[in-house]
């Protein structure tokens, strides 16, 4: 026989009258004490864990996040210190705000206008692309029109980064230099 909520039950109401009946009464709980040994022996799992296992989600968004994620595994990382955002391996939950999720949401609205799958991600490739274009092209303006403000750009990839810290440390080598020199030949110094 397996096992269902109804024997659950049974034997619990079971247990309970057995208790009274044996004159234990309320100290009992039908086998609590038996739970909190096994507790004791097994620390209970992560509810994390199970929550992904308990129930099954039918949502067009998974698989369609999941194929933007192979194809732009950066992407994954955009807003991670933003706690809403569960961007480890197998969450791929992200706020409405997050590129990965307009993206997909841009796609899923073609495809309910009848495109297919593939044909609605290079659409959707293509519109994004342009407003990423857009969005730098604004961003070059507003730095040049704060030249003075010394301005960052915002970049894509820790590779970018990395060449613009390694950029500063060739800047600041050479002025070293340069400074030393007109220490050496002040003959030279521009007027």
């Amino acid at each position: 026989m397996g096992y269902s909520r109804q024997n659950e039950k049974i034997n619990r109401k079971w247990d309970l009258q057995k208790a009274k009946m044996d004159g234990l009464g309320k100290t009992y709980f039908g086998g609590f004490h038996l739970l909190c040994l096994q507790v004791e022996r097994y620390p209970p799992l992560e509810t994390r864990n199970l929550l992904h296992t308990d129930k099954v989600v039918k949502t067009q968004y998974l698989p369609l996040i999941s194929a933007l994620l192979k194809k732009y595994p950066h992407l994954r990382f955009e807003g991670c210190f933003n706690p809403d955002n569960e961007w480890q391996k197998g969450y791929n939950n992200y706020t409405p705000d997050h590129p990965v999720m307009q993206f997909v949401s841009y796609q899923l609205s073609l495809m309910n206008k009848g495109i297919d799958k593939e044909e609605a991600f290079s659409r959707t490739e293509t519109v994004f692309y342009k407003n990423r274009m857009e969005s730098e092209k604004k961003q070059k303006v507003s730095m040049a029109l704060d030249l003075d403000e010394e301005a960052s750009p915002l970049y894509t990839t820790g590779s970018a980064y990395l060449a613009e810290k390694e950029a500063q440390d060739k800047v600041e080598f050479l002025t070293g230099i340069r400074d030393e020199l007109r220490l050496f030949f002040p003959q030279f110094i521009p007027v």
